[in-house]
C-alpha cells in the first residue's frame, strides 16, 4: 500500500510492531463496505486491501487442485481484509476433501505458493490482460459458487505488478 502511494492522508502503521500493524488494519479497513458483494467498494483503502487479498485467494485456489487433488471449484474462500487474511476451505464435507486440504497446508505449503507465484506471472491473454483493469476468465476467475464476491474486485496486477510502474508487485518472482 505504501509503495503504491495508497496511504496518502492516512497515518502509516509501524511495520516493525506487529501489534500496531494489526490495530492499523482494524481501524482503517471498513468492513461495512463489504456487506453487499454486488456493490463497488467505495473506500479506496478497503478496496486496495480487498482486491489484493481476493486476487491472492483466487490464484491460490487455482493451483491448489493440482497440489491436493480437489477440483478448483470445490475449494471456497473467505476474505478477511481487516485482519488481513484469507481462508480457503473444501466446500465438501467428505473426509477425503478435508484430508486433502489438511495435507496441502501441512506438507505442501511452500511448493503450492511457489507454483502459484509462477502460474500467475503469465496469462494466455497477455499483454491485453495485464493492461486491463481487473482480471480475465483465464487467469483469476473462478466459478461463482466458489467465489464469495462473484469474481468482483480481482486484479492480477496487484500480484505481479504492471510494466508501467503504477502498481508494484506484491509477489516478487524469480520466474519473470
Amino acid at each position: 500500500l505504501d509503495e503504491k502511494g495508497s496511504l496518502r492522508g492516512v497515518e502509516r502503521p509501524d511495520t516493525d510492531d506487529e501489534s500496531d500493524l494489526k490495530e492499523w488494519f482494524l481501524e482503517n479497513v471498513d468492513t461495512n463496505e463489504l456487506r453487499d458483494q454486488y456493490s463497488p467498494i467505495e473506500d479506496d483503502l478497503t478496496r486496495e486491501v480487498y482486491t489484493l487479498l481476493h486476487s491472492m485467494s483466487h490464484a491460490l485456489m487455482r493451483t491448489a487442485s493440482g497440489q491436493c487433488g480437489l477440483d478448483s471449484n470445490s475449494i471456497s474462500e473467505y476474505v478477511m481484509p481487516s485482519i488481513p487474511a484469507i481462508f480457503l476451505y473444501a466446500s465438501s464435507t467428505e473426509h477425503f476433501s478435508l484430508g486433502g486440504m489438511h495435507t496441502l497446508f501441512k506438507t505442501r505449503i511452500h511448493p503450492w505458493v511457489d507454483e502459484t507465484i509462477a502460474d500467475v506471472q503469465q496469462c494466455v491473454y497477455d499483454p491485453v490482460c495485464v493492461h486491463e483493469d481487473g482480471a480475465c476468465h483465464a487467469c483469476l476467475h473462478m466459478s461463482e459458487v466458489a467465489c464469495e464476491s462473484a469474481n468482483g474486485s480481482l486484479d492480477r496486477r496487484y500480484l505481479v505488478g504492471d510494466d508501467r510502474g503504477r502498481i508494484p508487485a506484491f509477489w516478487e518472482s524469480e520466474y519473470v
